[in-house]
């Protein structure tokens, strides 16, 4: 799955469900990504901001993406391990 980062539009990223297999696409800081980067993107995500803040450095948005989906994939294998841990039964003697 592709997934683009543009700061105007798409999924908020703190709540979007990343895929394990990905890439993320970030823009550059004054243009944002081209229109057929964008288009042929499977997802958008934008990073929710507070009032007064217009954007991040594409350092640090960069950063908070890369962070959210691996904490996204890390939650969902411990959830997994959880789950997975409750419903087995031990061995029968």
């Amino acid at each position: 799955m592709v997934i683009g980062c543009d700061s105007a539009e798409g999924e908020d990223a703190t709540a979007f469900e990343f895929p394990r297999k990905r890439v993320i696409v970030m823009g550059n800081e004054a243009e944002g990504m081209r229109r057929l980067v964008r288009e042929n993107c499977d997802y958008l995500v934008r990073i929710p901001m507070a009032p007064g803040v217009e954007s991040l450095n594409i350092s640090v948005a960069t950063a908070v993406v890369l962070y959210l989906a691996i904490a996204d994939l890390a939650r969902a294998d411990w959830e997994e391990k959880e789950n997975g841990a409750a419903t087995e039964l031990p061995a029968a003697d």
